[in-house]
Formats: C-alpha cells, sequence, structure tokens
C-alpha cells in the first residue's frame, strides 16, 4: 500500500512542474493587468488548503468560488444520472419476464442482459464512493494555484492526492475487467447456433464487431500505474496552456476557473462513463427483445436493431423505398437553399448549359467589385467570394457566439451587399479552404446550377498579392484534380470585362513559384493520395495485429461518442471524425471510431477502405486518456504538440471543429505532414 501510495503521489508531483501556476508565472504576462495584484494576502473563504502557507495567495476569490459551485453542481448532477438508472434496469426486468412468458428467444435474451443487470449497479455505488476523490484531486490543485510555496516553485502535491488518484485508477481497473467479461459473454452468445442464433440482434452483432482497445497497458498493475499517470496528465495539460502565449496566461488570470471545470469534467465522465455505455446498452437491448421493437413487430427501430434482412418477417420493403429514395435524392444535383435555378437555367439544350464564376476574395477592393457587378447580369453568372487569412481568422474562437475574437473572425465583405443590389448575379461566399481547393468549390456550384454537363469559366480577381501563399488557379486546375469537372480559366479577366490591368493580381501560372521562396507551402493532391495510401497500408496491419493479439503495441487514436456524453449533432461529429482522421494520419495511429450514441456507427455506416470499428466500446482505462475539445478550438491547437508526442498508445479524442488547415500548418505536425514547397 506504501508503495502504491507513492507512486500516485510521484506520478501526480511529475506532472506539476509544467503547471506553472505561482506567482511569477502570471509576471511573465505583458498585460499590466495581470501583473497588477498578482500577489494577494490571506486566505480563501470556504477553501481549507491544509499544509499550505496562505499568508500570500495568487488567485481572486470569485473563480475560486465558480469552482466550488461548479464541483457542487457538478457532483449532484452526476449523482442524479447514476440514480436514474434503476429506472433503465426496471424496464429491462420487466421485458424479460414479459420475454419469458411467450417468446421462445428468452433464453437468449437473459444471456444478452442478465449481466449487464448485475454489473451496472455495482458500477454506480463504486462512481458514487469515488466522486470524493475527484473532489479532492480539483480542490487541491485549486490549493496549489492560489497558494505557491515560493517565486518560481511548481505546484506543491499534498499527502492526500495519492490515495485520491489511486482510488480512481482503482474504479478504471475494475470497470476494466467488467468490460472484458461483457465481452466474452458477448461472444460466447454470438457463438449460437441453430434456431437460437436467429434470437441475436443485429445490434450486438455490430457491438461486437471490429477491433479491440486496450486502456494503455497490459496487465492490472500497469493499467493501474498507467492510469495514476493519466489523471496527472489531465490534471496538468490545462495548466500548460498558460505557458505558450501572453493572451492565455491573461485569460487564465482572471478566467483561471475554466482550466478547473475541464480538469472535472473529465475526470467525471470517465467516472459515468462505464455505467453509463452500459445502460445504454440494456436499453436498446430490452427495446429489442420486447415491446413494438421485437423482431417480429416489423416496426422501423425493429428492422433497424434486427437487420433489414434479418427475417422475413420485419418486411424491410418500407425501409428500402426510403434508402431508394435517399439514393435518388443524393444523385441530383443540389444547389443551396434559396439558390437553385428555375427553368431558365436548363432550356433542355445541352449547349445552352454554360456560365461564368467570377473569384473574389475579401481582399478585393470595393471599386473592382463595384465595376465588376455594373458589367454582369443574370443568373448564368456566379460571383463567389473566397476567403483570404488563418484557420483561426476563419473559424476562430468566439466566432459563433462572439467573444474578445470576434473582430479576427472572418465573414463576407461583398457578398451581402452583391446579393442587396437585385442584378440577378448569383453570389456564395466560402467560409474557408481547409477541405477543399477552390475549384472543387466553384464546380460543386456550377454544377448545382447549369447541371452536371455544363461549361463553366473561370475568371479570377482576387489579389494574390494581399494573400501569399495561394495556390495558381492553373495548378489547382490542371491535373485532373476536380474530377469531372469542365472548368477553363480566363487568362485575361480585366481585359475580357473591359477594366483596367491593374484590377487583376492573381498569378494565372505556377512558373513564379520557384522564384518567391518564402511563399507558404501548398497541398499537393498527388502528396496526399500517395500518403493516404501508405496509411491505409499502415492501418490494415495495425488491425490485424490487433485481432492477433488485443495488447499489440498498436498506437491508435479513437474518436469517441459515448452514451449520456457531449457529441453535437451529425455536422459537429463528422467536423471532429474528419479532424480526428487527419490527426492520426500524421501522427502515425490505427483510426478508430467509438460511437455508440444513439447507436453504433456500424449499424449505419460500413467501413470501406480502414476499418474504424471498436468491438464493445473503449475500456474504462481509456478514458482517462479522453481529451475533449467541443467548442475548445484554442485548447486543441495549443495541444497539438502534445497530442503528437502523446505518450501511451490509446489516445481518445473528441471534438466537433474540422480543423485540417491547423493540422498541416502546426510545427509539431509539419514534418508529417503531405507538403510539398
Amino acid at each position: 500500500a506504501a508503495a502504491v501510495l507513492w507512486l500516485a503521489g510521484a506520478a501526480l508531483v511529475a506532472g506539476a512542474d509544467a503547471a506553472l501556476a505561482d506567482c511569477a508565472a502570471r509576471a511573465l504576462s505583458s498585460e499590466p493587468s495581470v501583473v497588477e495584484g498578482s500577489s494577494k494576502g490571506g486566505a480563501l473563504p470556504g477553501l481549507q488548503c491544509i499544509g499550505f502557507a496562505e499568508d500570500r495567495r495568487c488567485c481572486e476569490e470569485l473563480p475560486v468560488h465558480k469552482v466550488k459551485a461548479f464541483l457542487q453542481y457538478a457532483v449532484n448532477h452526476d449523482k442524479e444520472h447514476l440514480a436514474s438508472f434503476d429506472v433503465v434496469l426496471a424496464g429491462a426486468e420487466q421485458a424479460l419476464a414479459a420475454a419469458s412468458v411467450s417468446d421462445e428467444c428468452s433464453d437468449v435474451a437473459e444471456a444478452m442482459l442478465r449481466p449487464r443487470l448485475e454489473v451496472v449497479p455495482m458500477l454506480a455505488q463504486r462512481a458514487l464512493e469515488s466522486l470524493e476523490s475527484v473532489e479532492h484531486l480539483v480542490l487541491s490543485s485549486l490549493c496549489s494555484y492560489c497558494f505557491p510555496e515560493g517565486e518560481g516553485e511548481s505546484l506543491r502535491i499534498t499527502k492526500h492526492d495519492g490515495p485520491a488518484a489511486r482510488q480512481l485508477s482503482s474504479f478504471a481497473v475494475t470497470a476494466q475487467a467488467t468490460h472484458r467479461m461483457l465481452r466474452e459473454a458477448d461472444l460466447a452468445t454470438l457463438a449460437l447456433e441453430g434456431e437460437a442464433k436467429r434470437c441475436v440482434p443485429q445490434y450486438l452483432v455490430d457491438l461486437q464487431s471490429g477491433s479491440v482497445v486496450g486502456g494503455g497497458a497490459s496487465g492490472d498493475a500497469d493499467a493501474f500505474q498507467a492510469s495514476v499517470e493519466a489523471v496527472a496528465r489531465l490534471r496538468r495539460w490545462p495548466l500548460d496552456r498558460r505557458r505558450l502565449s501572453a493572451s492565455f496566461r491573461a485569460e487564465a488570470a482572471e478566467h483561471f476557473e475554466e482550466d478547473f471545470f475541464e480538469f472535472a469534467e473529465r475526470l467525471l465522465a470517465a467516472l459515468v462513463g462505464p455505467a453509463a455505455r452500459i445502460a445504454h446498452q440494456i436499453q436498446l437491448l430490452s427495446l429489442a427483445v420486447g415491446g413494438r421493437d421485437h423482431r417480429a413487430s416489423g416496426h422501423s427501430v425493429a428492422r433497424l436493431l434486427w437487420g433489414v434482412a434479418s427475417s422475413s418477417e420485419a418486411s424491410p420493403s418500407g425501409l428500402a423505398e426510403d434508402v431508394s429514395t435517399l439514393h435518388a435524392s443524393a444523385a441530383a444535383p443540389q444547389a443551396p437553399a434559396g439558390a437553385r435555378g428555375g427553368a431558365a437555367d436548363d432550356d433542355g439544350d445541352a449547349g445552352s448549359r454554360f456560365g461564368m464564376v467570377v473569384l473574389i476574395s475579401n481582399q478585393t477592393e470595393l471599386d473592382i467589385v463595384h465595376e465588376l457587378l455594373s458589367r454582369l447580369q443574370g443568373p448564368r453568372t456566379l460571383i463567389l467570394e473566397d476567403v483570404c487569412g488563418d484557420a483561426l481568422e476563419a473559424l476562430g474562437s468566439g466566432c459563433h457566439g462572439g467573444g474578445p475574437q470576434q473582430s479576427r473572425c472572418l465573414a463576407p465583405a461583398h457578398a451581402a451587399w452583391i446579393a442587396r443590389q437585385g442584378s440577378g448575379v448569383r453570389v456564395a461566399w466560402r467560409r474557408h479552404g481547409s477541405t477543399r481547393s477552390i475549384g472543387h468549390t466553384a464546380w460543386a456550384f456550377a454544377a448545382s446550377f447549369w447541371g452536371e454537363g455544363c461549361s463553366v469559366w473561370l475568371a479570377d480577381f482576387r489579389p494574390e498579392k494581399a494573400c501569399p501563399g495561394v495556390q495558381p488557379l492553373a495548378d489547382v486546375l490542371g491535373g485532373g484534380v476536380v474530377p469531372g469537372a469542365r472548368l477553363q480559366l480566363v487568362k485575361e479577366p480585366a481585359r475580357l470585362l473591359g477594366l483596367p490591368k491593374e484590377a487583376v493580381f492573381a498569378r494565372v501560372s505556377g512558373e513564379d513559384e520557384q522564384a518567391d521562396a518564402g511563399a507558404a507551402s501548398t497541398f499537393a493532391d498527388q502528396s496526399f493520395a500517395t500518403r493516404l495510401a501508405e496509411y491505409i497500408d499502415f492501418h490494415h496491419r495495425g488491425v490485424a495485429a490487433l485481432a492477433s493479439d488485443p495488447d499489440a503495441d498498436v498506437p491508435v487514436l479513437v474518436y469517441s461518442c459515448q452514451p449520456y456524453a457531449q457529441c453535437g449533432g451529425q455536422g459537429d461529429r463528422l467536423n471532429g471524425i474528419v479532424t480526428a482522421f487527419l490527426l492520426a494520419i500524421l501522427t502515425r495511429r490505427v483510426f478508430l471510431i467509438d460511437s455508440e450514441s444513439p447507436l453504433p456507427l456500424q449499424m449505419l455506416l460500413v467501413p470501406r477502405l480502414v476499418d474504424w470499428r471498436v468491438r464493445g466500446g473503449l475500456p474504462a482505462t481509456a478514458l482517462l486518456r479522453q481529451h475533449h475539445y467541443h467548442d475548445k478550438r484554442r485548447q486543441f491547437e495549443a495541444d497539438l504538440g502534445k497530442l503528437a508526442s502523446y505518450p501511451d498508445k490509446t489516445l481518445v479524442l473528441t471534438m466537433n471543429y474540422r480543423m485540417l488547415r491547423v493540422l498541416f500548418e502546426s510545427s509539431a505536425l509539419r514534418p508529417e505532414a503531405p507538403f510539398t514547397s
């Protein structure tokens, strides 16, 4: 016990150096308001910091009270959440009772549900007992932040921190053992033959398909020690960020409570997550074995849970019709709402399907835009406003709801004004260029307006000198970068429209690219295609290694969306998945998706080039390696260096932003990024 306590305490002490939460750290800020009053005297009401010298403190009272209030609210919320599982368990017992009376599949239903019904109360009780440890670790961190031992010294770790970290790690190891037990029970159920096999819903088949993810260590002893280190990491990272820039230090001085909110949220999620996941599985299995979603009901949800083609009783014709309708609508060209063309766009003559896309940007002068609009009219013209700016300006912190960065967030400079002029010219705005080239965007709009077989001329009025690093349009259009597109470049757009020659600053060829040694690197599609092919081979080998040995030394990066967790809507999830996938490529990790909310993603999407499925969900110890960046764009960008060199073989991310350009531009990832000079 003494050795375990020492290990736990040592790991937290090792993680304390980087936190740098003393008064001297704040004095590094260039903001006068931060330096002024950085050291104050007196204890903090309501915060007991046993063993700390409270004659000098480095924090204000209000943020401390916010942390304490947040902890109280979060803990009470999780207690209520854990208690709510009793309703789920009662519903499952009713479903089993109903199945035992008249269903020949009652034995299989019992085998699927009973083990889960037995472990949820145990995990919920262990989680309740561990909530006090979360409160201790957060408040102890707060004491270390507010009462440093001396100028320039690191956070102090009390002797009580070791047992708290030990309890959380012990819970994670126990929950992981429970996870293994349930997986083995499910595999035994899936191995049933004969008539019993038809009693197994497709939900369970998909739930236990894919790669087994370990918790980052082999064996319970290793898992325990690794979990202690993971707790220290969760505690340390939020405080590390303030060392990166003056803006982070300035924000932390007045709003440092958010760092402790983040630490508390991650620990509480790791506690509640295992029981919540199993409770969610119980809900879906209960739906499948009883009530209106029984396999013989023919209900749409039943067809999904049991598999569309699992039984003639399911009568999947209705769902098939829905799928056919979706396929038909997906095949038709779609235009943005309110921008679809009428009869004038397509009169049945293939030769009349043409248009011109005029490219401007937020850096194009207003006088030029006025001149363009005086010469261009009608629905055969689209003015497409591009953006010139970095990723933070395009999609930065606060761009959705205001904030200190709002003034830097890119917005249309001309599109709204053009739309109000009533000239009949179509207008669109491209928010950022992190995902597709301007050629892709122009063709997508053109095809939606004028048909897939249209011919399109591109006139470029984007001032290249005001936006260095823009890839020449001829390079974008060449080499089949935009498959199937019929795009032609107007080489002298100013002359065509009768504008002064100086109105055009954009390059029309890449001949001068080599002369510009300081130009930013540009994305090369062929280079990325090569990198992607290499990664697919790497991924296949990694998945094969995990299939033969779940504890194999295979680094994985998992995008996770757990039941009852904050994942956002479909757009948020897809953005997070895309960002996590590219990060996995750049960090040489096998990319996987753990998404059970509301259904396992593999029930809705079939893996194609890479098998991203996670069998049975993530183990509890992996949850201590989950870093949550939902609506935390700047934090993700600040942590990229740490994510790139993450020490454990399992890394779990949750996020809702598409940040591809940030990944390409990160100095920590630049050696691996698919760029060419």
